[in-house]
């Protein structure tokens, strides 16, 4: 996937942000045609991913996505420090049988500069593992969802990222219902993710799905993105 024109560097050159499958990776996604890109709102990236369950897989699959940053006319890559690779709504679903995942190698990005979710979100560091599981002395940080959220709660943009309540996305109704007001207020600011990486034109992060369901059976979920960076300007 191309995100066109993204950003304009202090010499005045766009680029692009480029999503791709990391090489001998596998991806799955039924709905990839309709979903990923940019989504219905216009302002974040999405990733869909598939997976389904199997006696080998026990209901983890993870995919590596490289994500290139390219100078918009030529096609060249461009270095930018700290380019920071943003990723909300990291949930799970009401019937609490699926669990997203991200996992980025610790060598890749500013732990200090990096900000990660609170309280709805799991972080577990590995110190000698990376994100495909083989031996790696800087290790590799995974985050995993744990609070439950709906469609109603995902950010159309950057800054939406307002508490939400139960009358924000249900009838009164179902809003006296423990199995519905049990979930809220979801406080969406806690299950965003910022990755600061180091200088470079390329970065990958990993992106999975933890299905609790029997084999054969299948999960799918959106994974939302944007990008941003910071430069020095001379007045």
């Amino acid at each position: 996937m191309r995100f066109s024109q993204v950003g304009q560097r202090g010499d005045g050159r766009f680029f692009d942000l480029v999503a791709v499958v990391s090489k001998d990776n596998v991806y799955k996604s039924d709905y990839a045609a309709l979903r990923n890109g940019v989504d219905s709102k216009g302002f974040l990236g999405n990733i869909n991913v598939d997976i389904t369950v199997t006696d080998e897989n026990k209901g983890y699959l993870m995919t590596n996505f490289d994500f290139i940053i390219q100078d918009s006319l030529t096609g060249d890559e461009l270095m930018l420090d700290e380019f920071a690779l943003n990723l909300y709504d990291l949930d799970v679903n009401k019937q609490q049988n699926l669990n997203e995942r991200v996992c980025v190698n610790l060598h890749e990005f500013y732990p200090e500069h990096s900000v990660m979710p609170e309280g709805d979100v799991k972080a577990t560091q590995s110190d000698d593992k990376d994100c495909n599981g083989k031996p790696h002395p800087d290790g590799s940080l995974t985050l995993e969802s744990e609070g439950v959220g709906f469609l109603c709660d995902n950010p159309g943009s950057p800054g939406d990222l307002a508490p939400v309540t139960c009358a924000d996305c249900f009838g009164e109704g179902r809003c006296k219902q423990t199995k519905f007001n049990m979930f809220f207020p979801i406080k969406r600011d806690q299950r965003v993710a910022t990755f600061a990486f180091k200088s470079t034109s390329k970065f990958t992060v990993s992106l999975g799905l933890h299905c609790k369901k029997s084999a054969g059976e299948t999960c799918n979920r959106n994974f939302l993105f944007s990008g941003s960076f910071e430069q020095c300007t001379q007045d």
